[in-house]
């Protein structure tokens, strides 16, 4: 594995010049006493200030002021030659493609909100027919079904949402485009932007790739999900509602990258750490070391200034700044024998392709999801949809686009006989995005539940599931498919057995078996 990765060449003096300029331009005008600075640093930092100064000396006076106090602020809260090594420290490169957004420099974010959601394609439709120019380039997400204009054109650049006419054109666009597969329509969560151009006389959205939304069906995914479950292909995006944070300026490790990394990939973890974390972290402690979050994704240098809502640019320990944030994988590799891979078998790099804001005044629209429309106007469920069938409703069968996984065998004190079996040796689910129930460290494991799942019989998995496989630690990698899929009513069982040999003693529940999977 070592053979076959190749050291990556710290950043010039050049290139950390040219991002204490960009830092420096952000700063807002007013006086700065670096005398004061440096003399409050002690003689030893003001010895180091002097060398630092020396990266940049074609400077203007007013940029050259700027870039010194960053070094100096730097030089003063980290000693360079005594920085600890904590979790996710730069030779430990974790976590880590392309959209635009609104960054940082157009001012400081609204905070988190619940209108930040998946929009319904007829929401789509009415914002790009009546506020295109308005919101022009302004990225969003849609759940909905994608339809190629032409059928089996799996590289055709035009598609609506096959779901109703909801006077729209969507144009699919890079990674999108080429990964789309065999499939004349494709049910998912999507990243769209909204553009001003009109195709006979219909608006134009623009489709970025497919999202892989949260394990409650909702539009942001956590950190921890993001680390431990399927987050999708190369390419694809996961919006995340969560906290910043930098480390300040440190030395630069040796990396070590896997061959197949693209020349262009984000530089991460020198001379600065970026994290994305799922609850607020400040990575700087009080004597000016650094560490790493527990949980926590190391992100491109720069996405906190670039990213964070009103960024603090000054200051050895900067306050973390909480938003939406849309990330984008940009590349997979190998966890190889020195890599901290508690995560799983590959390593993830992410980086930030846009905040995401609120919508404002977003009229309530009185239409219901498609999905919901009653057998036979529609073809395809949801297991969202399903999961939310009321306990009245009758028995029948239903065909649903879903992804199934199970666990390994567990041990159990009530196994039952019979078929179909709903013992507790094992647990089949079907999940509207990718789902891991089991996780494990490789000595240890448990089972874990989807937000939104549907429960079907012990087997399921190995007789339906298109290429079964088992991965790391036992787990078996879920598998997408279109499964007809039968609801019925019985006996909830204590135990969890649904069998005719099987004594239950319980209320009625709503049971799920699969019956076949569909070409």
């Amino acid at each position: 594995m070592t053979d076959s990765r190749r050291p990556i060449t710290p950043p010039t003096d050049d290139a950390i010049r040219e991002m204490l300029e960009s830092r420096a331009s952000r700063v807002q005008p007013g006086s700065i006493d670096l005398a004061t600075t440096v003399a409050a640093a002690g003689p030893r930092a003001s010895v180091r200030l002097r060398g630092a100064l020396s990266l940049a000396p074609r400077l203007s006076l007013v940029a050259s002021t700027v870039a010194a106090v960053l070094v100096a602020s730097a030089l003063i809260a980290i000693p360079l030659l005594n920085r600890p090594t904590g979790t996710g420290t730069p030779s430990r490169l974790a976590d880590a493609s392309g959209a635009t957004g609104s960054p940082s420099d157009v001012g400081p974010s609204l905070p988190p909100t619940s209108s930040i959601r998946l929009l319904t394609p007829a929401e789509v439709g009415e914002l790009a027919r009546t506020r295109s120019r308005e919101l022009s380039t302004k990225i969003a997400a849609v759940r909905g079904r994608l339809a190629l204009d032409i059928p089996g054109c799996s590289k055709c650049a035009s598609a609506t949402f096959a779901d109703g006419d909801f006077g729209v054109r969507i144009r699919i666009l890079g990674s999108l485009r080429t990964s789309w597969g065999t499939l004349s329509a494709r049910t998912s969560a999507w990243v769209i932007r909204f553009t001003s151009e009109v195709d006979n006389g219909l608006p134009i959205v623009e489709a970025l790739g497919e999202l892989r939304t949260g394990s409650s069906g909702g539009l942001t995914a956590t950190v921890d999900e993001l680390l431990y479950d399927e987050v999708g292909t190369v390419g694809s995006y996961a919006a995340v509602d969560g906290w910043l944070v930098r480390t300040p300026l440190h030395p630069c490790a040796s990396f070590v990258m896997p061959s197949d990394a693209p020349t262009d990939l984000p530089t991460y973890g020198c001379p600065e750490d970026d994290y994305l974390t799922d609850k607020e972290f400040q990575p700087t402690a009080p004597d000016g070391s650094s560490r790493g979050p527990a949980k926590g994704i190391l992100l491109p240098i720069e996405s906190y200034a670039k990213w964070a809502p009103d960024p603090a640019l000054l200051g050895p320990g900067v306050p973390p700044r909480r938003a939406t944030f849309l990330l984008q994988l940009v590349h997979t590799s190998p966890c190889g024998p020195t890599d901290y891979c508690l995560a799983g078998p590959l390593i993830r790099r992410w980086k930030i392709a846009a905040r995401l804001e609120p919508i404002p005044n977003i009229a309530a629209l009185q239409t219901s999801s498609p999905s919901l429309v009653p057998a036979p106007l529609v073809a395809w469920w949801r297991v969202a949809d399903l999961s939310a069938l009321p306990l009245s409703a009758a028995p029948r069968d239903y065909e649903v686009h879903a992804y199934l996984v199970r666990t390994p065998l567990l041990k159990c004190l009530a196994v039952a006989s019979g078929f179909p079996n709903y013992s507790c040796d094992e647990i089949d689910w079907l999940t509207d995005e990718p789902f891991q129930p089991w996780v494990s460290d490789g000595n240890s494991g448990g089972t874990r539940e989807p937000g939104v799942g549907l429960r079907v019989q012990n087997g399921a998995y190995d007789e339906f599931a298109t290429d079964p496989v088992i991965g790391a630690v036992g787990a078996r990698e879920p598998r997408f498919g279109d499964y007809l899929v039968r609801r019925l009513t019985a006996p909830t069982c204590i135990g969890g057995a649904l069998s005719s040999t099987a004594p239950c003693y319980g209320g009625t529940g709503v049971h799920w078996e699969i019956m076949a999977r569909l070409p």
